[in-house]
C-alpha cells in the first residue's frame, strides 16, 4: 500500500480529523482553566468571607468579630461586646435599630464599661430639613453620643443606622481613644414633626488604655432597645 497522501484516501480522513481534535482539546483546556479559577475564587470566599472568625492568614481587611441580634425581644441597654480581640488595627461598629423611649433619645458608645460622665467628649455636625446645626459636649455625657435614636412612637420600619469607628483601639499609652461616627435617623421630634437627621460625630474616650469592651447605650442607658435591633462589630486586620 502506498504512503498516505494529504487530502487523499484514508490519509485525507486523518488529516481532516486532526484540526478538529486540536480544536476540542483547546476548548477542554480553556474550560479546565476557567473551572480552576472559579474554584479558587470559591475557596477564597469560603475561607475569608464565610469563616470570618479565622485569622487573616495573609488576607487582611474587615472581619466580623461579633454581633448582637437581630434581637428577638426588647432588650435592656446597654448592648455589650466583651473580650474584644486585640489582633486588629481598628474597630468598626455597625448599628441598625430603635429604642423604646418616648420623645427625643440618643444613641451612645462607651469603652470598657466606663460610664463616667467626665471621661467622654464629642462634637457633632448634623443636618435636618429645616437647618444645619453644630453641637458640642465637652464632658457632660456618659458616652460619645453618635446619633439620635428612633423612638417607640415612630412609624414601623423607621430606624437609626450608624457606623462607628474606634481607631487604634489596642494602644496602651497616654493618648485619648478616638471615636468617630456617621449616623442617619428617620425620626420625629417630641412634637411629632418629621425631621430625618444626618449626623457626623467626632469624639474621644479620655483614656489611653486598650479597648477590650464596647457598649452601645440608649438614652444614657435608661431605656431598652426594641426587637429587631442589630449590632455588628468588625475588626480591620493587616494583610
Amino acid at each position: 500500500m502506498g504512503a498516505f497522501e494529504p487530502g487523499g484516501g484514508s490519509g485525507g480522513a486523518v488529516a481532516a480529523v486532526s484540526p478538529l481534535a486540536r480544536m476540542w482539546r483547546s476548548v477542554y483546556a480553556k474550560a479546565a482553566e476557567a473551572a480552576a479559577v472559579k474554584m479558587a475564587d470559591l475557596l477564597r470566599d469560603h475561607v475569608y468571607l464565610f469563616h470570618r472568625d479565622l485569622p487573616a492568614g495573609g488576607g487582611g481587611g474587615w472581619v466580623l468579630l461579633d454581633e448582637i441580634g437581630p434581637l428577638a425581644a426588647n432588650t435592656a441597654s446597654p448592648l455589650a461586646f466583651t473580650g474584644v480581640a486585640q489582633d486588629c488595627l481598628h474597630l468598626w461598629l455597625h448599628f441598625s435599630g430603635r429604642g423604646l423611649h418616648t420623645g427625643l433619645g440618643t444613641l451612645g458608645v462607651q469603652a470598657n464599661a466606663d460610664n463616667t460622665v467626665a471621661h467622654y467628649a464629642w462634637t457633632a455636625h448634623y443636618v435636618r430639613p429645616s437647618a444645619t446645626h453644630t453641637q458640642s459636649d465637652a464632658a457632660a455625657d456618659n458616652s460619645v453620643v453618635v446619633g439620635d435614636l428612633v423612638n417607640a412612637g415612630e412609624p414601623a420600619g423607621a430606624l437609626t443606622t450608624a457606623d462607628v469607628y474606634l481607631w487604634g483601639y489596642t494602644k496602651n499609652d497616654t493618648r485619648y481613644k478616638s471615636i468617630q461616627a456617621t449616623a442617619q435617623t428617620d425620626d420625629l421630634d417630641g412634637l411629632g414633626d418629621d425631621r430625618p437627621t444626618l449626623r457626623q460625630t467626632v469624639g474621644v474616650w479620655r483614656s489611653g488604655a486598650p479597648i477590650t469592651a464596647v457598649r452601645v447605650v440608649a438614652w444614657n442607658g435608661a431605656q431598652p432597645f426594641t426587637a429587631g435591633t442589630h449590632v455588628q462589630l468588625f475588626g480591620l486586620r493587616a494583610g
